[in-house]
């Protein structure tokens, strides 16, 4: 570490623990003997449906934010459900999605009591178009994506790749 240095970040990360960020003064003695404890995480289970309570299986589900590590997912079984493990506690937003359908978002604060969620996904928009270049040319291979929200957040996971018409 630089001798400029007097603290950094580090986040703790392994499959059977939440992440656990912390900082550490690295400019002392105590620098060179650390014990950085990583935290157990909260497991949440759900059931994610349609709006006739038909269970979506391989309905994805993902964990949205805007830290450094990685988001937590999963895939809801044949029966529509999903075990996400590891989350955080405390304030968490969850993304249910499955194709053709809308996604749906749930807000939820996470302690270490179980948590079972239920997400209802429901018909959503169709969007259809063509890229084309500043001359009107179909642009084939072009890739389309939903992007981040003003809060640095995605989350709505959508791509395709146009074809040789650009559609």
């Amino acid at each position: 570490i630089p001798q400029s240095y007097e603290t950094i970040r580090v986040t703790l990360q392994h499959p059977q623990f939440a992440p656990t960020p912390t900082e550490i003064a690295v400019n002392n003695e105590q620098a060179k003997s650390l014990v950085l404890q990583i935290r157990r995480g909260i497991t949440v289970t759900g059931l994610v449906t349609d709006t006739a309570g038909r269970p979506l299986a391989g309905a994805s589900i993902r964990e949205i934010h805007d830290r450094q590590e990685p988001a937590l997912s999963c895939t809801a079984d044949a029966a529509g459900r999903f075990e996400l493990k590891n989350l955080r506690p405390g304030d968490t937003l969850l993304a249910a999605q499955a194709n053709g359908l809308a996604p749906a978002l749930l807000e939820t604060n996470l302690s270490a009591s179980p948590t079972e969620l239920m997400f209802t996904l429901q018909p959503g928009h169709v969007l259809k178009g063509r890229v084309v270049d500043d001359r009107g040319t179909p642009v084939p291979d072009a890739v389309a994506r939903t992007d981040r929200d003003s809060l640095g957040l995605r989350k709505i996971e959508w791509s395709v790749k146009t074809d040789s018409e650009g559609r």
